[in-house]
């Protein structure tokens, strides 16, 4: 039968083809990288994770290795908060370094949320190590919140470079205090999920942090529009100047959350790692 034969030769060319092409496959990759290189700079690494999905079903060390993952998640959002100054001024162009760390910290956060729900899904918790990771889980979707907040006051930095503009000496030295407060805010929100018994004073201490930065924010974007008036900044950049300040308020936000979250019982002190699961002997992350 003429249909059988022709399915007979398609099917016999596609194996010849795979059998001969398998064992080329990684000159095609050579070929590959070679006529689309990584134009990045940044080399790629294995991101270190402390989870790990043998121990899922063992909620006290599963808890153990999730806060060690969200005190790595919480340090990552301290170094994307301290290299944003110099990118936001234009003093920094290593955006790629930035962007690597931006998307190192954006796995980390959904690794975690995604092994927190596989622990809920195994049903081994008790009432109070389901209340601990789920204030796990409100930690790490505020360290979430904070990093998409930085990403996109970066990328205003970003669009402002690609177009040669800039904000005017004192918006630049308005936009570094500003940023400066937040870091101190945070610092003092992570302090708190540290300590072993934060107390309301701290906490108050963020609060009113917090409150203090919103009435700055107001105070610098009036002082802008004046600025503006006086032809001094350039109008076009208002927008983005209002919206860096916004996002800048919202991490303040999330922080005020965290520190919500210390004072309802979720702590980050420092526990004692199984040894099968310590630094050096960790094995990959389950999402890798």
């Amino acid at each position: 039968m003429i249909s059988r034969q022709i399915a007979n030769a398609h099917t016999t060319f596609n194996v010849v083809c795979t059998l001969v092409w398998v064992p080329l496959l990684p000159l095609m990759v050579k070929i590959v990288k070679w006529i689309i290189p990584d134009r990045t700079g940044v080399p790629a690494k294995k991101r270190e994770s402390a989870l790990d999905i043998r121990v899922i079903s063992q909620p006290a060390a599963a808890l153990t290795l999730v806060s060690t993952e969200i005190r790595r998640e919480l340090a990552g959002i301290t170094g994307l908060l301290s290299s944003m100054g110099d990118l936001l001024l234009g003093k920094e162009k290593n955006l790629a370094a930035f962007a690597a760390a931006l998307s190192e910290e954006k796995d980390r956060c959904r690794d975690v949320s995604e092994y927190i729900s596989a622990m809920f899904s195994v049903g081994s918790l008790t009432k109070e190590q389901a209340e601990e990771a789920s204030g796990f889980l409100v930690l790490s979707n505020n360290a979430d919140r904070i990093s998409d907040r930085c990403h996109d006051i970066v990328q205003h930095a970003d669009d402002m470079a690609s177009r040669g503009v800039s904000f005017s000496e004192e918006a630049g030295q308005e936009l570094k205090a500003s940023l400066a407060t937040v870091e101190k805010i945070y610092a003092g929100t992570v302090s708190l999920l540290e300590d072993g018994s934060p107390s309301l004073e701290a906490a108050g201490r963020i609060s009113r942090a917090k409150s203090k930065l919103r009435k700055n924010i107001k105070n610098i974007e009036k002082a802008h529009l004046a600025r503006v008036k006086e032809k001094k900044c350039d109008a076009s950049l208002t927008p983005v100047f209002v919206d860096i300040l916004y996002n800048m308020d919202r991490i303040s936000d999330n922080c005020l959350s965290l520190s919500e979250e210390a004072l309802a019982g979720t702590r980050l002190t420092v526990r004692e790692v199984p040894k099968e699961f310590q630094q050096g002997s960790l094995p990959a992350s389950p999402q890798e």
